[in-house]
């Protein structure tokens, strides 16, 4: 008889569940904007999720690369930037998408073409499969530095100073000399 009252309840109690899910996605997409921002990066905020995460993602690695020194308009001549860059949007899109709740797939190849296409056009094809498959081996052969790199990208969204954000830079030197000695 009074049916009516319970389907009313089950959906404000689904409508609270959805308002606070989406709150939490918020805040930790702020998170991760003022993060990038302390780095004087802005990324437009009205992106989808998927965007936002390719394009938060990319942004973090072109800086790393920066400060590691890399000339992006010469990474063509140096495939070990060329597999670390790859390998580190990988790593920070995976953590971006469950933050974000988008697409590791499509975000990480994104993030890998848009980082390859200006300087190395006519290899990105050739490379995003090989950057995949090296990801794909470290985390079975080489958790430890992979998730060195995760956690501290975790570090620097809680808490963006600029000693997380150099111990991240220094981990790029890790991974570079780590995929050079495997070649």
């Amino acid at each position: 008889m009074f049916n009516f009252l319970k389907n009313t309840k089950q959906s404000d109690s689904t409508l609270g569940t959805n308002l606070t899910e989406r709150r939490f996605e918020e805040n930790c997409r702020a998170k991760i904007t003022k993060a990038i921002q302390s780095l004087n990066i802005n990324i437009e905020q009205d992106l989808d999720n998927t965007r936002y995460g390719a394009e938060s993602t990319l942004a973090v690695v072109r800086e790393i690369m920066d400060i590691a020194g890399v000339d992006m308009n010469d990474i063509a001549e140096d495939e070990d930037d060329i597999f670390t860059g790859g390998l580190f949007c990988l790593i920070l899109s995976s953590h971006i998408t469950r933050v974000v709740k988008s697409e590791f797939e499509i975000v990480s190849a994104m993030a890998i073409f848009n980082l390859l296409f200006d300087s190395c056009r006519k290899h990105t094809g050739e490379y995003v499969p090989l950057i995949i498959n090296l990801y794909a081996q470290g985390v079975e052969n080489n958790r430890e530095v992979i998730n060195a790199v995760g956690q501290n990208f975790v570090e620097w969204i809680e808490n963006p100073t600029d000693e997380h954000f150099v111990k991240t830079v220094g981990l790029y030197h890790v991974c570079k000399k780590s995929i050079a000695i495997k070649e």
